[in-house]
């Protein structure tokens, strides 16, 4: 997501994995463009994380949150959406629509 990422942008995961920890790490050097912070968001309060989960709300309301979605699959076809997370290409979010 770094290419992607706007100077002085922020990327948010549900799900920090040790690469994405590693590329926080080294992109917080001194001196570079870009730069990572890591928070961890599961060891706050119930009370924080609420004063968060409203703030992002502020933001999706006023247009300045843009998810990237990879591609969006209908609920019957949730064995491809699987096929193409674990296939390493996806990029962005991958959406299951209910079926009609």
């Amino acid at each position: 997501m770094r290419r992607v990422l706007r100077p002085g942008g922020t990327y948010l995961s549900t799900a920090p994995s040790a690469g994405i920890v590693w590329h926080t790490l080294t992109a917080t050097v001194p001196g570079r463009r870009r730069r990572g912070r890591l928070l961890l968001t599961g060891l706050r309060s119930a009370p924080a994380k609420a004063a968060d989960q409203a703030r992002l709300l502020e933001l999706a309301a006023a247009g300045r949150i843009r998810p990237v979605l990879t591609r969006t699959y209908p609920l019957e076809d949730a064995v491809a959406a699987h096929v193409h997370v674990d296939s390493g290409r996806k990029q962005g979010t991958v959406v299951l629509t209910p079926s009609s």
